[in-house]
């Protein structure tokens, strides 16, 4: 099992109440369409034209007093795989990645909704042949080791 000790970064304090919400993969701010916590071995793929869409889910005890639940929200997993699909308006982050280790994502597009993809304290992540238009960040994240990007379409108009 992977643990907040074992990544040793900053943010990891048991005293630094700042962003506890980050870090507690059971937290409302976490929620998430499609979530794993503690996992090994999984992969979210799609077949030709699919689509996760997240329907701009409003919350008004949400980030900011309206973002929804994350698209696809993943805490403390290793060996992931995200391929083959699209995910369509997502109320908050369409991936969320923490404290997470062999993380590919090959293909897959993003259109609107917040981040692309955010990882925090995670390592060895490839993103390659991926598409993002997002409201926000494309990929974005903190305290990742070995981050590869390859073959990304950001933020730009069709």
């Amino acid at each position: 099992m992977i643990t907040n000790a074992s990544w040793g970064w900053a943010g990891n304090s048991s005293d630094d109440e700042t962003y506890t919400f980050f870090r507690t993969a059971g937290s409302r701010w976490n929620n998430g369409l499609i979530r794993a916590i503690n996992a090994e071995n999984i992969a979210i793929t799609g077949e030709v034209n699919s689509v996760i869409d997240g329907s701009d889910c409003f919350d008004e005890l949400g980030e900011e007093h309206y973002r929804g639940p994350h698209c696809i929200s993943i805490f403390y997993c290793k060996n992931i795989t995200f391929s083959g699909y699209t995910v369509k308006d997502s109320a908050n982050w369409s991936h969320s990645v923490f404290y997470s280790e062999n993380v590919c994502m090959d293909n897959v597009t993003v259109e609107a909704g917040h981040d692309g993809i955010h990882m925090t304290a995670s390592k060895n992540i490839t993103v390659k042949n991926s598409n993002f238009y997002t409201g926000d960040d494309c990929i974005a994240g903190t305290a990742n080791v070995n981050v590869y990007v390859n073959n990304c379409e950001l933020n730009l108009n069709r």
